[in-house]
């Protein structure tokens, strides 16, 4: 059950970092330089997380 806890909260803060990318221009504190660094974290996250939550536990 704690892995698929952990699992969630990484694709939650996949999410986070995706609409974080998305909406980059609007955020004048991050510059544009990171922007696609924290897309492609999103999405390894998300799928980390997929996998922790749909892995079967021992």
């Amino acid at each position: 059950m704690e892995k698929k806890l952990q699992g969630v909260t990484l694709i939650l803060f996949g999410i986070m970092l995706l609409l974080i990318s998305m909406h980059s221009p609007w955020i004048p504190i991050i510059g544009t330089d990171h922007t696609d660094l924290a897309l492609w974290i999103g999405i390894i996250l998300g799928i980390v997380g997929l996998v922790f939550v749909f892995r079967k536990e021992r």
